[in-house]
């Protein structure tokens, strides 16, 4: 066992730091169950829908999709910056706020450059609430950084179940390890 992974497993189910870091993981977890279903999975539900009745494209539908993710991915570094300066609270805040506003507007969508818009607003806000702002929370509320949880708590589950995503594994090739390899059915 790591030392990190000893550090984690010490501190005691009643401590102080367990009981705030698990009530921060419950409260994020619902949060960004509810945001991923609004803000990035509710298109999937809604394209054919939207292109019946709106007599769009599928192109023009997915790629007013495809700017919100771009413009996500381009304020995220922006995002970064204002987290490590000012921390997650007042962001997420207001951006899930202006969610709760951009997500009805999406259904007065009556044109491409105002889907487009819409998309850019969603993008914003997706950039502000989803997962990255979320692990900011996680390690300055709980003081586990992403190298103490790689390190010391994820990969000796991992390792045990070839089922499960080991972190990095998909940034570092499409393979998954030669153990779930060796497990996964062959093709016939």
């Amino acid at each position: 066992m790591s030392a990190d992974a000893h550090t984690l497993d010490r501190v005691g189910a009643g401590a102080p730091w367990r009981s705030r870091a698990w009530g921060i993981v419950s409260a994020l977890s619902v949060t960004e169950t509810v945001s991923y279903g609004i803000l990035y999975y509710a298109f999937a539900v809604f394209l054919l829908p939207m292109q019946r009745e709106l007599e769009f494209s599928a192109a023009q539908l997915t790629g007013a999709f495809s700017v919100a993710v771009l413009v996500s991915g381009v304020a995220g570094i922006a995002v970064g910056h204002y987290l490590d300066r000012h921390g997650p609270r007042r962001l997420m805040t207001g951006a899930s706020a202006a969610g709760a506003l951009v997500v009805p507007a999406w259904s007065q969508v009556h044109g491409p450059a105002t889907l487009y818009a819409l998309w850019v607003a969603i993008g914003l806000v997706m950039a502000a609430v989803l997962y990255e702002p979320a692990f900011t929370v996680l390690a300055k509320r709980t003081g586990v950084t992403e190298a103490r949880f790689h390190r010391g708590v994820w990969p000796r589950k991992s390792m045990e179940r070839p089922d499960v995503a080991q972190p990095g594994m998909l940034s570092s090739t499409w393979r998954p390890p030669p153990r779930a390899r060796a497990l996964a059915p062959r093709p016939r």
